[in-house]
Formats: structure tokens, C-alpha cells, sequence
């Protein structure tokens, strides 16, 4: 059975004469323009973050004077329309219409219509068929003999058992038969559900657009059509896999992909890129600051000859402009050591990144989100159990790798212990030495707050100070069969006042103070032995004047 041709097709309009030797003295004689026969088809997809640039091309004939490219989506950006070809192509004018696809003669067809026909025809004659059987099936059942009139069966004593037996295979056939035919009926409708769902899903955008443009070629060539489309949409996805018997840390990314404009994506070479294409293309510039001192007020005169006083004061300030600040997010170079399944090709622009998929890619209109994978990198990571005592009296697992090479869009992450799920976070590789991701907490580390002890009293020659003890205590044990690396933060006081004094006393001595440069976050790292325990202990006095409202933030 022959398919029609694709919804959005290049249509050669030629009324050919049976007299006439070729079409080109047609157009000769009549002047009428002519538009290729060739169907156009979509060759390359480039995904932005809430947007794509689609991209057609056809194959047109030398003479070709117009060109038609149909049944594209109504939601298409008319401004973002650019058509380009072969060397030696030169492209006129260019119209765009939206109209409602009922009013379209190519548009309101859909490629599904022939199958879904035939499959109703051979539904309706397995119908009649079935129809037609009940009717032989109410027949056999008032075909009965009537003993009180036994006129109506004429036959020998002995040829009333034959009658019964024919009426008895009869009714079985006409039965089997017919449940047969409801079988396959039922099948039909298994097949039919699915064309006609997808029929309406493709058809459900009411308008479609229709880009009409004038050409000269003296050769055969390829003409391209690109148009941006709002609300396709590609994230990227991450996955962590960690074997904590062994730290091997298995770090998988992957792409979602959505769209739902209107046009299936199928058999498409597909871009993904970071950019995008409708944010502000400039930053804004602030205006002038400017500062100045006002004149002294003068005073108020009135003309007693004029019927109206004129008042006389300082002028409305000027409005001042509050500079406008953007923010510049640097881009990471490529240069990936991974050695995955199946790899993107990354493409670095300087200022945007693209990761061209392999393979012709189908991505249907309907809103699923499709996961492609952009292959997997294994690393050794250092496992700790890191814990925040006055926070929370947990201790939780966090693996330090270092930041992966390559191109790592900030993106969700699932995480997998030992291949349990365990929870997710937020990956976004930063420009640190180490990377941390969490994967948990650790049953087998028990943490034990001490109560806090809080002292004030009053200090200085004069008594002219206010003085405040803090201590923290904390106990720590690993239950685990081996040793494990221990981390314990604590946040010391920090003074934001001259006035105010603060002396810290840490027991152990502190491995780092000013954690990942954060003012005041103190961090112990310790190995800690299979079922030991060990104490860590913090002792901070605060000074301030007498008088003086301390406040914490």
C-alpha cells in the first residue's frame, strides 16, 4: 500500500499538456512560475535551553522558480526564518502565512490516514460478516421441533435425530466462527488505537505556517529552511554509582530531551548547546551618577501689580541611575579524559558549549522526555565520614574526587551506595581542588553532643568589660570493622566589631581553619580505628564592652 507523502512537502504545481514536449514550454509559453517536486525533510535539530533552531532542506530542479515549504509549526518565530543554498542559488523574496490546518489541501492529510482506513475497511467487512452470522445464529434457535405441531417437521421418525445433528454442527460452526471473527476484530482495534491516538496527537495544533520564496538555480540544488521554535527544552542528568569496599566511583551523564511544537523530530542530526539564543544580547549601560550640591533657597517675591504670585525655590533633583550589574559565568575548557560507551562530540565555542549526538535521533512531539547517554568516566575517590555535631548528630558518607576534565553543565545527580539508591543532589563542578558529593548517612558512626556549657561574668581592672565562656564538646565512635577518615566541623565565633575580643582554644589542634575559605569554619580530619572512639572539644571566651548589645548572626 502506497504511504502519502510527508505533511510538510515541496509541491511542483505543473499542468502539463499531452501535446506539449516538456513541462519548461509550458512555463515558456504561460509564464507560470515553477516549483519543484521534491519533498522537503528536517536534516539538523540544535537545542537551547527552552528553544531550538529546526532545519529543512530539499532538493530542487535546475529552472525552479519557487519554492513551498508547508505544514510547519504555527508556533515558529517569523523573524528567525532564514533560507540558504548551494553555490550558485539565488534566493528572492519570501512570504510566511498561518492559516488553519483544515484550510490546508497538503496539511489536513496526515501520512497515518491510508493505514488507519484500511485497517477500518477490513474492521466493517469482518462486521457485516459478523453480522450476517447472528442472523443464521437467531435462525437455528427457532428452528425446534413442536411436538404439539408436528406438521412442521415432515420427516421419518429417524431423520428427526439427522435434523437435530445438522442443527447441532451448524450452531457450532456458526459459534466458532464467530468467535473468530471477534478476535479479530478486537486486534484491529489493538492496531487502531494507537494510529488514531497518534493521528490526534500530531494534528491537535489547529494552525500551521506555510513559507513561500522565490529562486533562481540553473542547476539541480539543495535549498535549506531554518526557523527557531519556543519550548523545546534538553537538561542535563547525572548518575553516581559508588562501591565503598573498594572507592571506585562511576560517574554516568546523560541529556532529557522534550519537545512538544507541533513537528516530530525524526531521523535528525541533534545539537545540544548551552546558549541561548533569546537572552539579552547586550548588557545594559548605567547612566550617569551625577553629584551635586543644591543652591541655598531663595526667598519668595511677590508683585502686588500682578494678580498672581510667582514663587521662586530650588529645582527637582535629578534622578540618579542605579547601576545595573550582570554577572559573567566563565566556561570550562573541553578536553575530556574519559573513555565512554557512547560520547558526544563536544564542541567548545568560547562562549557556548554544543554536544552533537551521534546517530540519526528521533524525538517525538509529545512532550516525553528522552535520555540520551553521554557515556560514563570511573574514578578513585577518597571516602570520609564528615559530621556536624551542633547540626545534626549524624555522621554522613562524602566521596572527594577531583573536578572531572571536560564540560559538566550544572545539573540533578542520583546517587547510589553499594548500588542502593541513597538520595540525589545538585552536581555543578566548581573550580576547587576537590569535588564532594554526599551518599548518605553512616549507621555505623555514632556521634555524642555534650551539653554546652555557657558562663558569663565580668572582667577588666575596672570591671568595665563583659566576658563570655563557650565550650563544645564532642564524642565520636566508629563501629565499622576498619578504620575510617573522620571529619568534624565546627563554626567558631567570629568578631564583626573591633570592640568585641574572641580567643579559641581546640582540643585536638584543628586540621584547617577557615575551611574552603569560609571565615570562622573550623574542620578536624582525623583516621579514626575500627571500634575507637575520640573526643574533640572546642573553648571560646568572648569579650566585649560592659555596655555594649552583642547580638549573634
Amino acid at each position: 500500500m502506497d504511504m502519502p507523502k510527508p505533511l510538510s512537502s515541496l509541491i511542483l504545481k505543473r499542468a502539463i499538456a499531452p501535446h506539449l514536449p516538456s513541462s519548461s514550454c509550458l512555463v515558456l509559453l504561460l509564464g507560470l512560475p515553477l516549483v519543484a517536486e521534491a519533498s522537503s525533510h528536517l536534516t539538523a535539530v540544535t537545542v537551547y535551553p527552552g528553544t531550538a533552531t529546526v532545519q529543512r532542506a530539499m532538493t530542487v530542479d535546475a529552472g525552479t522558480k519557487t519554492v513551498i515549504f508547508d505544514c510547519l509549526p504555527a508556533g515558529l518565530d517569523p523573524q528567525s526564518l532564514q533560507i540558504t543554498a548551494d553555490t550558485g542559488v539565488s534566493i528572492g523574496e519570501m512570504t510566511v502565512d498561518t492559516q488553519d490546518r483544515s484550510l490546508s489541501t497538503t496539511c489536513a492529510a496526515h501520512p497515518l490516514d491510508a493505514r488507519i482506513d484500511a485497517l477500518q475497511d477490513q474492521k466493517a467487512a469482518l462486521q457485516a460478516e459478523s453480522d450476517s452470522l447472528d442472523t443464521v445464529k437467531g435462525y437455528l434457535k427457532s428452528y425446534t421441533y413442536d411436538p404439539d405441531h408436528p406438521w412442521k417437521v415432515r420427516s421419518k421418525s429417524e431423520n428427526i435425530t439427522a435434523t437435530i445433528d445438522a442443527l447441532r454442527r451448524s450452531g457450532q460452526d456458526n459459534n466458532v466462527r464467530q468467535y473468530q471473527l471477534d478476535k479479530k476484530i478486537e486486534n484491529l482495534d489493538k492496531q487502531l488505537q494507537p494510529l488514531i491516538a497518534e493521528r490526534d496527537r500530531t494534528q491537535k495544533h489547529d494552525k500551521v505556517t506555510t513559507v513561500k520564496a522565490t529562486l533562481y538555480t540553473a542547476r539541480n540544488a539543495e535549498i535549506r529552511l531554518n526557523y527557531l521554535v519556543h519550548g523545546p527544552n534538553w537538561s542535563p542528568a547525572y548518575r553516581a554509582s559508588l562501591d565503598t569496599s573498594t572507592g571506585k566511583l562511576n560517574i554516568e551523564r546523560r541529556a532529557m530531551v522534550s519537545q512538544s511544537t507541533g513537528e516530530d523530530w525524526s531521523g535528525v542530526n541533534l545539537t545540544l548547546s548551552t546558549g541561548q539564543p533569546h537572552a539579552n544580547a547586550s548588557s545594559p549601560i548605567p547612566r550617569q551618577w551625577g553629584v551635586d550640591i543644591l543652591p541655598p533657597p531663595q526667598p519668595q517675591r511677590r508683585f502686588a501689580a500682578a494678580s498672581s504670585a510667582f514663587e521662586y525655590g530650588p529645582p527637582a533633583p535629578a534622578p540618579i541611575a542605579t547601576p545595573q550589574l550582570t554577572e559573567d559565568i566563565p566556561i570550562r575548557q573541553s578536553g575530556s579524559a574519559m573513555q565512554p560507551n557512547y560520547t558526544p562530540e563536544v564542541v567548545n565555542y568560547g562562549y557556548t558549549t554544543a554536544f552533537n549526538i551521534p546517530g540519526n535521533i528521533d524525538v517525538p512531539s509529545n512532550g516525553e522526555r528522552i535520555a540520551f547517554s553521554f557515556g560514563q568516566i570511573d574514578q578513585m575517590a577518597k571516602i570520609v565520614a564528615r559530621t556536624s555535631p551542633l547540626l545534626d548528630a549524624n555522621a554522613y558518607l562524602v566521596a572527594e574526587i577531583a573536578p572531572p576534565e571536560g564540560i559538566w553543565p550544572e545539573g540533578p545527580m542520583q546517587l547510589y551506595r553499594d548500588g542502593a539508591f541513597v538520595g540525589s543532589t545538585n552536581f555543578n563542578v566548581d573550580q576547587t581542588d576537590k569535588q564532594d558529593l554526599p551518599f548518605g548517612r553512616d549507621e555505623l558512626v555514632r556521634v555524642l553532643s555534650e551539653p554546652v556549657r555557657d558562663t558569663q561574668s565580668v572582667a577588666g581592672f575596672t570591671g568595665s568589660r563583659h566576658e563570655r565562656q563557650v565550650v563544645h564538646g564532642y564524642v565520636v565512635e566508629n563501629k565499622h570493622n576498619q578504620s575510617i577518615t573522620l571529619q568534624v566541623f565546627e563554626a567558631a565565633p567570629v568578631a564583626l566589631d573591633s570592640n568585641i575580643h574572641i580567643t579559641s582554644q581546640f582540643e585536638p589542634t584543628p586540621t584547617k581553619q577557615n575551611w574552603n575559605k569560609q571565615q570562622g569554619l573550623t574542620l578536624w580530619s582525623t583516621e579514626l580505628g575500627a571500634n575507637k572512639k575520640t573526643r574533640f572539644a572546642a573553648n571560646y571566651t568572648i569579650s566585649s564592652p560592659k555596655d555594649a548589645r552583642v547580638i549573634e548572626r
